[in-house]
């Protein structure tokens, strides 16, 4: 997996920053990468399965219909006096200048579900054009924040150990 990767921390803040190839290998490696990092913020598992799914679909898209580089931020932000609401945020970005569309579904295609996977799945999406090209996000609401992590059912040590350092 060659991406470039940059995270930071705050108290109320989480961050990490990839650079992933235009390659056929990048959704791959998205998702694992996706994975790994809302692991470490103990995100639910749901939640994880969800955003593995659309970062490899955006990050497809950004792949096949994007020009060159390939962005993907995670960020989640605690609920604050100003934010009354914990948020996850996802974001893919490609230098290409075209706007991102839906594509028409008929019975047999086996493309264009990628954006109605995201308007099903997250809470609220959109695409902000940028100078050198366009980014697609997708936000969820965290029921308590990037807090730490608490033990699974099954006594997860792992899970547990993260708390710990947190």
């Amino acid at each position: 997996m060659s991406a470039t990767r940059v995270c930071t921390r705050t108290a109320d803040q989480r961050k990490a920053l990839f650079r992933l190839p235009p390659a056929p290998t990048a959704p791959r490696s998205a998702r694992r990468l996706v994975e790994d990092v809302l692991a470490d913020w103990c995100i639910p598992v749901g939640l994880v399965e969800s955003l593995r799914l659309l970062a490899s679909e955006l990050v497809t898209n950004a792949v096949a219909h994007g020009d060159g580089r390939v962005g993907l931020a995670l960020f989640s932000a605690a609920a604050t006096d100003d934010s009354p609401r914990a948020v996850l945020r996802m974001e893919v970005a490609d230098a290409s200048p075209e706007p991102a569309r839906q594509g028409g579904l008929g019975g047999d295609d086996e493309h264009g579900r990628g954006l109605l996977l995201v308007d099903a799945l997250s809470d609220q999406w959109g695409q902000d054009l940028l100078a050198e090209g366009k980014r697609v996000w997708c936000e969820f609401a965290l029921a308590g924040g990037p807090e730490g992590c608490a033990p699974s059912p099954e006594g997860d040590r792992e899970a547990a150990t993260r708390k710990s350092r947190s």
